[in-house]
């Protein structure tokens, strides 16, 4: 399942079991796609989302969904990120979208999951444990939730 098919799919699960306070969650950005780009795009869409994090994180899932929910129709400019960040409640990025401001932390995340043996995406943990496969992502959610007694 690829990064995109898995937002599509588990999003609004997530975003249920985030208002009930089922569950915290921890996105860790990376830019394995990269070296399909042209301009270079994964990064840049990841500085976006980290752009938007840091000044508004209650935009930060509206913004996740409608950068995946883009993905079909290809990579967009740095104004059109800035754009639909904007439109999802983040406000404006631009400024962090231009200077690639988290470019940095960028680069480190794609490297330390790297170096941790993850080479694709979605990687998912529960609990600190991987998950066999996205495929078993609710049944694995709700079984630590359960187990939590939450």
């Amino acid at each position: 399942m690829h990064c995109a098919d898995f937002e599509t799919t588990y999003s609004a699960q997530i975003k249920q079991w985030l208002d009930d306070g089922d569950v915290t969650l921890e996105y860790r950005t990376v830019a394995f796609l990269d070296r399909n780009s042209t301009s270079a795009y994964s990064s840049r869409a990841a500085n976006a989302l980290a752009c938007v994090a840091d000044t508004a994180p209650q935009a930060y899932l509206p913004f996740t969904q409608a950068l995946f929910g883009n993905f079909p129709t290809g990579e967009l400019s740095d104004d059109e990120l800035s754009d639909l960040a904007e439109a999802s409640g983040a406000g404006d990025i631009s400024t962090c979208v231009a200077e690639g401001t988290f470019r940095p932390w960028v680069d480190f995340t794609t490297n330390a999951a790297s170096s941790s043996g993850i080479s694709g995406t979605p990687t998912v943990y529960i609990d600190g444990e991987p998950l066999a496969s996205p495929a078993d992502f609710v049944t694995g959610v709700e079984a630590a939730i359960e187990a939590r007694g939450a």
